[in-house]
């Protein structure tokens, strides 16, 4: 009955600074008269929709943009509106990206002083 029990405890750097850095967002939230974490967490949520929609928005419309780049070559042999289509397209969903980390950014720069605000 020599059981060794041993505990393997996997670290990871990246993990624990993702740890600390949420922490310390919400650890304003326990003092009083600061915003509750609850609300501090849906309005995260909600600035993350913002962004998420505007993004979805603008790379499906590039996608859209595509396909009727591809029908103008393909199809019908017009190939200036095809290429024109198929630029636009490109250049929108190649944006869709950077448009989501801008407004994810200012949504959050908004939130912090809304949170300074009610401090």
């Amino acid at each position: 009955m020599d059981e060794q029990k041993s505990v393997n405890i996997t670290y990871s750097a990246q993990e624990q600074k993702k740890k600390e850095t949420m922490q310390a967002k919400y650890d304003r939230a326990d003092v009083p008269g600061s915003m509750e974490t609850e609300k501090i967490r849906r309005l995260e949520a909600r600035c993350e929709k913002k962004s998420l929609s505007a993004a979805l928005t603008i790379g499906i419309i590039g996608t859209l943009l595509c396909g009727v780049s591809l029908t103008c070559f393909l199809v019908w042999d017009v190939y200036v509106w095809g290429g024109l289509a198929g630029l636009t397209g490109l250049a929108s969903v190649i944006s869709a990206l950077p448009v989501y980390l801008w407004m994810m950014a200012k949504e959050q720069k908004s939130l912090r002083g809304m949170a300074e605000r009610a401090e």
